[in-house]
């Protein structure tokens, strides 16, 4: 059978042994990423027994996921924690007004940042997107008269209210009108109440694996495609 040896917590070297249970010992390590669990016979020693490969593959594999789920499980507790406390939140800084375009009526300039669109900030996690949260949810309000916390350069803030480009303009040519667009950090942080915290943090993990499957899927397409080319 597939017997686990040690489970843990984290990245190795184990920190420290939480329990010893039969023969598995659980571990809290001292890199707080991802977990592990490790079966009999991978610990390096030769004295130790392997069990056979294949009437225990069906097990080996179910105790291998173990340590994928708890991976999931560390991800969700991490990012739950963020979305609860301290999540950093994301603007839009341009730096060109077009003229005669909505931003220039409102009185926008060049080197200023975006950080909120009728009350809504923007979150830099799971990924950092808040710019293209920031242009996606102008484009979805065009032709809607719509209020900006502007941020100037000289760090002093205030609202603007600016009525956007109509939809079949602003598909062409932007809904507000300013160019060279990037997302900054925008120096704060906010929180949730638990039961959203919860919500942010499963969807961030879901989130986070599915970049994960979607880039080993890439990865393993690109091999199988040109299998003496060297991986990316």
């Amino acid at each position: 059978m597939a017997r686990p040896t040690s489970s843990g917590s984290g990245s190795r070297p184990a920190g420290e042994v939480l329990s010893d249970r039969g023969e598995t010992v659980y571990t809290l390590n001292w890199l707080p990423i991802g977990g592990f669990v490790r079966l009999e016979g991978e610990d390096g020693d030769p004295t130790t027994r392997a069990p056979s490969p294949w009437p225990a593959l069906p097990k080996k594999l179910l105790v291998m996921l173990a340590g994928v789920v708890m991976n999931l499980l560390v991800a969700f507790v991490i990012f739950t924690a963020i979305a609860w406390f301290a999540t950093p939140q994301g603007g839009l800084t341009f730096d060109e007004v077009v003229a005669g375009s909505p931003a220039a009526h409102a009185g926008l300039q060049a080197g200023e940042t975006i950080l909120a669109i009728d009350g809504s900030t923007f979150d830099l996690l799971p990924s950092p997107q808040a710019g293209q949260d920031a242009i996606d949810a102008l484009r979805n309000r065009a032709g809607q008269t719509v209020t900006l916390l502007v941020r100037a350069v000289g760090g002093a803030e205030r609202d603007v209210t600016v009525t956007l480009r109509p939809p079949d303009v602003a598909a062409t040519q932007g809904a507000l009108g300013v160019r060279s667009a990037g997302l900054v950090f925008s120096g704060a942080y906010a929180g949730r109440d638990p039961v959203a915290a919860v919500q942010a943090g499963a969807a961030w993990t879901a989130s986070a694996f599915r970049l994960i499957v979607d880039g080993l899927a890439s990865l393993v397409s690109s091999v199988a495609s040109n299998p003496t080319q060297a991986p990316p």
